[in-house]
């Protein structure tokens, strides 16, 4: 006799990587498909471990004053190899980047499909960061600074040409959704995602054709790491059948071994002359960090 046993198997990334040079090892003084870094609040450079590669550093205990200073020479065109020394900072540093704007790091846009799903999953060594999935109906543009509505206020002000009069043109933000994920808070590299909820970035703006990636270390002031900044289509579950050669097991022992992939017994039992146990993947429960299989007399790691 066989009890089948039923549920939904592991949901899981399918595909590569969509966003190019996630692991941040291509470029040329900066990361390819990424903005450029700055050499003053962004730096891209090889991890003290070798067999990481390149990863990008980041520092928001910098004045906000002199980062725009700085910015503002950036999006001019200067190059990160000629950054300045960083001013002393003072206690509380609410005059610091990491009081207000952080140290914005944004990736090239990549063109997404109506209706998919999405894993966001990238390593963090440092204090919590928020990382964020913009969306947007059309292809943003990728100047240095653009989507940093503070800076771009600064930048207005020092040309002269900002108007603050009532009805005035107002700056603003030119993605279309967003979603956030929340990473960090480890002195140790740490990989963190949203498994419990892919982003759906069509569900409720459908307009939405491109997505960027925005890394945003903020507060408390000091440096943060992250490497292997990972975008892959989600794979929806599937009903799956685990089947158990009832012989030689009491019904306690069946019912346990399902319960322990989170998978219920059916009442119905599986087809005669059935002498060989189906391997299917089971869902991850608590306290699991890896999808299993279950054999007849063991359970093994895939």
């Amino acid at each position: 006799m066989f009890i089948a046993l039923s549920g939904l198997a592991l949901s899981v990334g399918a595909g590569e990587n969509l966003l190019p040079n996630g692991n941040l090892d291509e470029g040329e003084g900066t990361p390819a498909h990424w903005q450029t870094i700055d050499g003053f609040t962004s730096f891209w450079e090889e991890d003290a471990d070798p067999a990481r590669g390149n990863v990008l550093r980041f520092d928001t205990d910098v004045l906000q004053s002199q980062a725009y200073d700085w910015w503002s020479k950036i999006a001019a065109g200067a190059s990160p190899a000629d950054a300045p020394k960083k001013l002393p900072t003072v206690e509380p540093k609410y005059d610091t980047l990491a009081a207000f704007d952080g140290a914005w790091f944004y990736s090239d846009p990549i063109p997404i499909e109506p209706g998919k799903q999405y894993w966001l999953t990238l390593d963090v060594r440092g204090a919590k960061i928020m990382t964020w999935l913009l969306g947007y109906a059309e292809k943003p543009e990728t100047t240095f600074g653009k989507d940093a509505l503070a800076f771009q206020g600064h930048r207005q002000e020092q040309a002269g040409t900002r108007d603050t009069g009532r009805g005035h043109k107002r700056l603003i933000q030119g993605y279309d959704w967003k979603g956030q994920l929340a990473a960090g808070g480890s002195s140790e590299w740490k990989t963190y995602s949203r498994r419990e909820q892919p982003f759906s970035p069509t569900k409720n703006t459908p307009q939405i054709r491109y997505m960027r990636v925005l890394l945003l270390p903020f507060w408390p002031p000091g440096e943060y790491f992250v490497d292997n900044v990972t975008l892959t289509e989600y794979a929806p579950p599937t009903e799956q059948t685990l089947v158990l050669p009832f012989q030689g097991r009491s019904r306690g022992m069946i019912k346990s071994e399902g319960a322990a992939l989170g998978l219920p017994i059916r009442k119905n039992s599986c087809p005669e002359g059935e002498t060989q146990m189906r391997r299917v993947v089971a869902p991850l429960t608590a306290g699991m960090n890896h999808p299993t299989t279950l054999s007849s007399n063991k359970r093994s790691v895939l």
